[in-house]
């Protein structure tokens, strides 16, 4: 038996590997491939592999016997120990493939985590761990019988992302109720100009803000959490609102106008309300809300005002009220002025009337303010048995003759001094007014236009347009 080498390339930096393979020695290089083959018959038959060379190119060409083959194969392993074998580097570019993958996962993973944290919401596999909310420092307060409701705290800023969020409802169920828009959609029953008038008292730092009252039903166990006094709400589980409903709904628009405009306005996050929260049945939320809406007593509009200190409108009015001869004939508790009473003007008339100038500086406070009051003091010397220091059952009889004591001609008065403030004759024509009986209840002017039913006024925002210009038209227009 021969076995002749069939092809050589030498590479001294290539790794190298001696495989034993039954009666075949094969020596493995990255460039080279060397076939000792078992020749049985003798044959030298010349052998050309891809790559390889005619072997009757190869000069030097050896025949080695079986034993010298085996002792070179010997004698290259134990040069080639120190060298890692083939499977070793196969084994080593799949586990940097692997490293590869694991890195390509982790930052996915890292992405899909962000992503999570963007939008606030947990992962599926997540959310039955996690919460819409937890109120945290909650106090429980018994209401006998094993019952609790609870008190905490919470931002404004808290309270109007609830509700942003869904977490807190409005349910007319047990509030006031819904309407149809003029889309024939049904919406809550609310105040939009409530809302507003809320915010602006929370911009200008004035809004005390009261209790916020929400429900959680009875038929859902609630949260709580004695040894640390929180109250966590799951995923998915509302909040009602039994009281407070504007109040949140001006958050919401705080926080909207905080992000827009920050730094220019105080932060929703800096104002706290105390919050009380019932777990009872709809039922007994109806009642709930029924006493916080009718059962308290409610002061007038006309004492609302008069309690706002802080008003450029309320401030003239106060000035006017002490410093002319309107004082102690303006009513501030009541909306109306009964007919056994000396007074002649509600509060709520006179800053109606008086927001027509719309001051916006102390300056023009004052201005304003000195003006009318020599403008009343002239309209009191002008109607002295209506506005003058007399008998109330006088009064009531000349009330019945004329409407210049009526709460629509008082506000357009101040409408007329707006134009008469800058006027040097205003005292001449402001007498005007008492010319040709333009003030009688009988004037066929109002009685057209203004009365039904004999001389009972409509009160409209038409009718008192009309009453406004027709008084300005009157005065200042030449006669």
């Amino acid at each position: 038996m021969k076995l002749k080498l069939a092809r050589r390339v030498e590479n001294n930096d290539t790794k190298k590997e001696v495989q034993n393979m039954g009666n075949e020695y094969t020596l493995f290089d990255n460039d080279m491939v060397q076939h000792c083959v078992d020749d049985e018959n003798g044959n030298d038959e010349n052998k050309e592999e891809e790559g390889g060379k005619d072997m009757s190119e190869i000069q030097n060409q050896k025949v080695l016997s079986e034993e010298e083959i085996e002792q070179e194969a010997i004698k290259r392993m134990h040069n080639m120990e120190n060298f890692p074998s083939m499977s070793n580097q196969t084994n080593k570019i799949q586990e940097e493939k692997d490293e590869k993958d694991d890195q390509q996962e982790d930052k996915l993973s890292q992405q899909q985590e962000t992503e999570k944290k963007r939008r606030g919401r947990p992962k599926k596999e997540d959310k039955e761990k996690e919460f819409e909310f937890i109120f945290e420092d909650v106090t429980q307060i018994p209401k006998g019988n094993d019952n609790f409701k609870y008190q905490t705290l919470a931002s404004s800023a808290t309270l109007g992302k609830l509700w942003t969020d869904g977490v807190l409802e409005y349910q007319g169920n047990i509030q006031r109720g819904y309407k149809l828009n003029s889309k024939n959609e049904e919406v809550p029953v609310f105040s939009s100009k409530h809302v507003k008038e809320i915010l602006e008292s929370a911009l200008t730092q004035k809004l005390n803000g009261g209790v916020i009252t929400l429900n959680i039903l009875d038929t859902i166990p609630i949260n709580y959490d004695e040894e640390n006094r929180t109250i966590s709400i799951p995923l998915g589980q509302k909040l009602q609102i039994l009281d407070g409903q504007h109040r949140i709904r001006s958050f919401s628009e705080w926080n909207r106008l905080y992000k827009k405009k920050a730094g220019s306005c105080i932060s929703p996050e800096e104002f706290f309300m105390p919050i009380l929260i019932e777990h009872v049945s709809e039922n007994t939320a109806k009642m709930i809300f029924s006493e916080y809406a009718t059962k308290p007593l409610k002061i007038s509009n006309s004492r609302s005002l008069y309690l706002d200190v802080d008003s450029n409108i309320n401030k003239i009015a106060r000035k006017v009220m002490n410093d002319s001869q309107l004082q102690n004939k303006v009513e501030v508790v009541s909306n109306t002025v009964k007919k056994n009473s000396n007074k002649i003007i509600t509060f709520s008339v006179l800053t109606k009337g008086i927001s027509a100038f719309k001051p916006a500086t102390a300056k023009e406070c004052e201005v304003i303010g000195n003006f009318l009051c020599d403008y009343w003091n002239e309209l009191v010397e002008l109607f002295p048995k209506l506005m003058g220091d007399i008998d109330p059952e006088i009064r009531a009889t000349e009330r019945s003759k004329s409407f210049a004591n009526e709460s629509m001609f008082q506000i357009a008065y101040h409408h007329l001094a707006k134009e008469l403030i800058n006027d040097e004759n205003w005292r001449d024509k402001l007498k005007r007014l008492t010319m040709d009986n333009f003030l009688d209840r009988n004037n066929e002017l109002w009685v057209k236009n203004i009365t039904r039913e004999g001389s009972k006024i409509i009160n409209t925002t038409s009718t008192q347009s009309f009453v406004i210009s027709n008084m300005i038209d009157w005065v200042i227009k030449e006669q």
